[in-house]
Formats: C-alpha cells, structure tokens, sequence
C-alpha cells in the first residue's frame, strides 16, 4: 500500500508543472499589469498554452502532460507598450515567477486620442513558429536585408520611427515535413509598429515577408517616401476629427480611429469608423475616409447588414 502511494504522488508531481504562476509587474511603477497575453511554447515550437493576466497581474500555466525531458518557454510581445520576452521556464521551481516588463520607446501612458494597432499572426494547423521579439533574432542577412529595404523605402530619418514588435519565423524545411505538400514560401512575417506621436499615432503596425533567401515577398505597408513629397507628412489625428465634427461624424469614445496603406496611390489614409446595431437586428457600418498626407476628404463609406444573436 505505501508502495502505491508513494508511486500516486510521484506520477502526480510529474504530472504538475510546479512554476505554475507568473505575475506580470510594471519595472517602472512595479504595479501589477491586467491583460498581459502569453503564449507557453514546449521546445521553442510546440504550442502548449496561452493566457491573460488578470486584473493582480497573474497568469496560472497549465500543462496537461509535462515532459522534464523538455524544454518549456514564457513567450510576451503582443503589447507595443513593453518590450517583448522569451524566457526559459524552471520547472523544478515552486515559488511564483515574477516577470518585471520593460517600458518600450512606443510606450503611451495617456487618456488623449491616439491611434494604436497590433498585427495579426497566422495559425499553421500542426506547426507552430518562433515569434521574434526583435531583430537580434533573426539571422544576420536577414537583419541586413530587411533594414535596408525599410530605409530605402521610409527614409533614414522615417525609419527610426519603426520598430520590429512581433511576426513569425518559418523554418520551411520542417514545416513542409508536416505539410509536404504546402507551397509556402515566406519565411519571415515580420511586424514592425511606426510611432508619430506628433500626428496622434502610439503606433500603425504592418508586415514586411521575406522568403528563406532574405527577399521580399510582400512589402510593408506604408508608402515610398521621397524627399519633397506629401509622403513627408502626417496630418494629425486631431485636425482629423475637427474635420469629422464638423460634418457631425464624430462621436467620443465611440468612433473609432483606423489607418490604412492604398498601395495604388501610394498613401496613408486616415479613417473614422462608427458601427452601430440596431434592435431590429441590423447595424451600420460607416468609414469616413481622408488622405492623412494633405487632410482632404476622400470618401464617406457605408456598410448596412444584418446580425445574428
């Protein structure tokens, strides 16, 4: 009987996962963050959970079969604000991890209206990609590559506004082990966030793709800026909604602030968006378009439908 018991607490003590709390602080403030999403990856590749903290700052891990042959990491880099991390988890630790998240140079700790965006990522149903978290990971001629397509297509002093936040890396040897019969062929989706704090933007995100060469498959999206170009300039947000207010548009706390890249004109454009849902089941989308390089009206774009409950 104490042989069975003895081998019961065993099998559970490797079954649990005893560095199972994380709590997520502010290195400035040291006040705790609600809302950090992560991702816990198995072997770099291997997704295994993922979560948000909670209003003290806390985010319990939950492995359902854990493997102490493995290796297990704490991946964050979906909030502009802080800097990103990948970080290797100690399962043989019992005490509550405390992740203290740096401030990042895009960090906005305002109530004024700004424009903030995320990139999406892409699901690979059976593979999972490494996340980078800045340009030191990626290889060298990767690094070089895509530095020099940004600087030639932003500018030297434009590109310092950009900053490489998230995307994902694609070993394409493995992936089309799993997946012999894709023809994927980028590589790099990388996620890089512009900040103009002066024309009301904490930060516009797009992706530049390369393939496994360092070539670019897709282009970022934001226009070629030359010298002596409207490109140069960003209207700000805020002479936008005058504009808005004055054609009754704008609505606080409600309208919602968007940019998008039109490729065919070369440009950014600004755009305020009110959706309202009616108790009839139908609802209206409407997009007030402007250039955000010389603040003319572009277009009033309307979008009725009906919704299910």
């Amino acid at each position: 009987m104490k042989k069975i018991t003895s081998l019961i607490i065993f099998l559970f003590s490797i079954s649990c996962f005893s560095q199972s709390v994380i709590e997520f602080i502010d290195s400035e403030s040291k006040l705790p963050i609600c809302g950090i999403y992560s991702t816990i990856y198995k072997n770099e590749d291997t997704f295994e959970n993922c979560g948000g903290s909670n209003n003290k700052g806390f985010f319990k891990i939950r492995i359902k079969e854990l493997d102490y042959q493995s290796k297990y990491y704490l991946q964050f880099n979906d909030n502009v604000n802080y800097k990103p991390i990948w970080k290797e988890l100690n399962p043989n630790k019992k005490d509550t991890l405390r992740i203290y998240l740096e401030r990042s140079r895009f960090f906005y700790d305002t109530s004024k209206e700004v424009l903030k965006s995320i990139c999406g990522t892409y699901s690979f149903f059976g593979y999972t990609p490494r996340e980078p978290t800045s340009l030191q990971d990626l290889p060298k001629f990767i690094q070089k590559n895509t530095i020099e397509y940004l600087k030639k297509r932003v500018g030297n002093s434009e590109f310092e506004n950009f900053e490489l936040i998230g995307g994902q890396i694609i070993d394409l040897k493995e992936f089309k082990k799993i997946k012999p019969k894709s023809n994927q062929k980028t590589a790099y989706y990388l996620c890089f966030s512009y900040r103009n704090i002066d024309a009301g933007i904490s930060n516009y995100t797009s992706k530049i793709e390369l393939d496994e060469n360092g070539n670019i498959i897709k282009d970022i999206d934001f226009p070629i800026v030359e010298a002596n170009s409207i490109q140069e300039k960003i209207v700000p947000l805020k002479l936008i909604i005058e504009k808005a207010q004055k054609r009754n548009f704008y609505k606080k706390e409600k309208t919602q602030f968007k940019m998008s890249y039109y490729a065919s004109d070369n440009i950014l454009v600004w755009k305020l968006v009110n959706e309202t849902y009616n108790s009839d089941n139908t609802y209206l989308k409407e997009d007030l378009i402007f250039n955000a390089h010389n603040g003319n009206f572009i277009k009033l774009k309307s979008n009725k439908g009906q919704w299910v409950e």
